[in-house]
């Protein structure tokens, strides 16, 4: 090897091999001197340091070298201490940055054992380093994401322990971290979900999306459940075994919220708003579970239909709020009729429906004096005191029958009810089924021809009492049947009520009344046509439009128009009759209460509504004349004159009540003696008198 600063001596072929074998070995090697000074370098420690070797030779190493260590090794190597000494050590590279480096370092010693040189071995580390900062960097980070993450994390054992958790974890419990770390994860699972979650911990494995995670309920401290949703992932080692002492690694993110909402809309989407009971959908539901278990275990199911007796007078009398109230104290009293394990449904409007599991068929009757018992207890409503009532329709379920049809029965029956008085119970049989299917055949034939233009209106003359003129008529609707005939108001009107379509034939009447008047008033007849109101009409938002597009397309003039409703009707629908009254005057028309006598109205209403005319009920004219004092009648008229209203009396049939009517000041007069219904073509004009 040549000296430093000096001239190269001549080597032998031997010492040419090993310079070439040093000189060119992979392997960075560097010779010193005692003190430090590079002898020889080679080309593999050069290039490690980006240096020529003609560079490095003769140049202290502790030029290159960032560390101290060169000093500490000849420190330690100082007396004759260890001849193998491995280091590590950091070379400063001609561009800057920095190498680590494992140095092996020979001591060369003399006679005496002092130093006289240092033979080094150097392996490159810097790679090493790096991938190890950048483990070490890897990990901080995962530590952070891992402790700082704002879901749940946590670090378990194979066999569910809990090894490191981070605070979002604890939160989520509810618990302190030293009260976390070190238990089963199970510890703290809802028994009901223990099964699935052992299920999940085994597995080691609860990934996939987001939808298709496990939900489980975890318990807090206080006895409060949180819904966590779970996310699982098992974690091997790198080693021969990479399944030896797994590791899992759970995210556990809080859905309690989003559960309660989807709890809320399963709940809305099965049970009524208002009052909290279940809906139709899931009263099928239950029906259909207490049928199964009917065969299963024996015993009776009963289905119970009610609807509420006059709902319609307090939600119209006294508004829509007093209304509800009234269903939710229904429906308490109605569940509180029955056991837990029975169902208490509303349908919706007034109709509740019970479904009862009972031993025996005999307990019945005692049921359902058990529900309209528990409705008849007064009750303070919006400052009245009411009384409700409902009729009820029962049906006891036989095996052959699906829940639809159990409901569509007890309907029946409890329309048999209402006919028959209301507040009442009857227990569905076949005869009612079949008188059912014969309404329903009513309905649609009567659908056809409210659709097919097979009504009529017939006119009966409304007389004027003193000079017998014609004064008005009433138009009075008949159906020409294709095969019963010409049926009268009485054969139809109840199916219309009752199928809705009492709204469209009212529509068809009042066209047809409007185009009469048209004519009428066009061949010189000054006189009125009466219209009856049904109470549906009255509270349907359209009606104003619909009596002003009538009299439009008629081209009638809608003051020679009157339009009657009976005092049953604006007792029913006050609070929306009112305003509409009022609104239908507007227009110009004149207004009729008829059937007068026979409701509960008050006087203070014929002095605050706009009517103009009080028609009196036939039952106070048709004693007239034969026994019948007529005060009755005859207090109407006074009052009738009192405030400046028309008197019109209905059901004038025989001479005796016409001049009993004419001696009291009637104004008009009604009735089969004075004019039967005709077609608007036969109309009689000619002066009875």
């Amino acid at each position: 090897m040549g000296e430093p600063g000096g001239t190269t001596a001549p080597r032998d072929e031997s010492e040419e091999r090993f310079y070439r074998a040093f000189a060119h070995a992979p392997f960075a090697m560097v010779v010193l001197d005692a003190v430090g000074t590079v002898l020889e370098a080679n080309e593999a420690f050069a290039g490690m340091i980006g240096l020529d070797p003609d560079e490095i030779v003769g140049t202290p190493e502790s030029d290159h070298v960032i560390d101290d260590d060169p000093a500490q090794v000849l420190e330690w190597t100082a007396g004759g201490e260890p001849h193998l000494v491995v280091s590590d050590r950091r070379y400063r590279h001609a561009e800057g940055h920095t190498v680590f480096a494992r140095c092996t370092i020979r001591m060369e010693r003399g006679p005496a054992g002092h130093l006289t040189g240092q033979f080094v071995h150097v392996v490159d580390l810097t790679r090493l380093r790096q991938a190890e900062d950048a483990l070490a960097t890897s990990e901080a980070r995962f530590r952070r994401a891992f402790d700082e993450a704002p879901i749940g994390m946590a670090l378990g054992s194979e066999d569910s322990r809990l090894l490191s958790v981070n605070d979002a974890f604890c939160a989520l419990l509810g618990r302190p971290w030293a009260e976390v770390v070190g238990r089963l994860a199970t510890d703290f699972v809802h028994s009901d979900d223990l099964e699935e979650a052992a299920e999940i911990l085994r597995s080691g494995h609860a990934l996939g999306n987001l939808d298709e995670r496990p939900v489980i309920r975890l318990m807090r401290p206080d006895g409060s459940v949180v819904w966590g949703q779970i996310s699982l992932s098992r974690l091997t080692g790198d080693g021969p075994d990479p399944d030896a002492n797994p590791l899992l690694l759970a995210q556990l993110v809080d859905v309690s919220a989003t559960h309660e909402a989807e709890a809320r809309l399963a709940h809305q989407a099965t049970h009524d708003a208002l009052t909290g009971l279940p809906n139709r959908t899931l009263l099928l539901d239950r029906l259909a579970q207490a049928m199964h278990r009917r065969v299963r275990t024996g015993g009776e199911v009963v289905v119970l239909f009610l609807d509420l007796d006059d709902f319609k007078v307090v939600n119209d009398g006294l508004g829509h709020a007093a209304g509800d109230e009234m269903l939710v104290e229904a429906a308490h009293r109605l569940r509180r009729c029955v056991r837990p394990s029975d169902t208490v449904a509303r349908l919706g409007g007034d109709e509740f429906v019970l479904v009862c599991e009972l031993d025996r068929p005999h307990e019945v009757a005692a049921l359902c004096d058990r529900v309209l018992g528990a409705l008849a207890t007064p009750v303070r409503i919006a400052g009245q005191t009411l009384v409700m009532s409902g009729s009820l329709g029962v049906v006891i379920g036989d095996d052959d029958q699906e829940p639809a049809d159990l409901l569509r029965d007890a309907d029946v029956a409890m329309y048999r009810s209402k006919a028959d008085g209301r507040g009442r119970s009857t227990l569905f049989t076949a005869s009612l089924r079949a008188e059912a299917v014969t309404r329903l055949e009513q309905e649609a034939d009567l659908r056809t021809a409210v659709e097919g233009g097979h009504l009529v209106v017939h006119y009966q003359p409304v007389i004027d009492a003193v000079d017998g003129s014609v004064s008005g008529a009433e138009a009075l609707v008949r159906w020409q049947h294709p095969t019963r005939g010409l049926l009268a108001p009485g054969d139809f009107l109840p199916v219309a009520e009752r199928s809705g379509l009492i709204g469209d034939l009212g529509r068809v009447v009042l066209a047809e009344a409007c185009r009469t008047l048209a004519v009428w008033q066009s061949q010189g007849h000054h006189i009125t046509v009466s219209v009856n109101l049904a109470p549906r009409q009255i509270l349907d938002d359209d009606l104003v439009d619909t009596v002003r597009l009538a009299c439009d397309r008629a081209d009638a003039d809608p003051t020679g128009l009157v339009l009657e409703i009976t005092e049953n009707a604006l007792i029913e629908t006050l609070g929306v009759a009112r305003t509409r009254l009022h609104e239908l005057k507007k227009l110009g028309v004149s207004l009729a209460l008829d059937d007068f006598g026979t409701g509960y109205s008050s006087l203070q209403y014929l002095k605050d509504l706009p009517v103009d005319f009080v028609k009196i009920d036939r039952s106070f004219v048709e004693g007239l004349g034969a026994g019948d004092d007529g005060a009755l009648a005859d207090a109407i008229i006074g009052l009738a004159d009192a405030l400046d209203l028309v008197s019109v009396a209905e059901g004038v049939e025989r001479p005796a009540q016409l001049e009993r009517l004419r001696a009291m000041g009637c104004a008009l007069l009604q009735g089969y003696l004075l004019g039967m219904p005709a077609p608007a073509e036969e109309m009689d004009f000619t002066p009875r008198w």
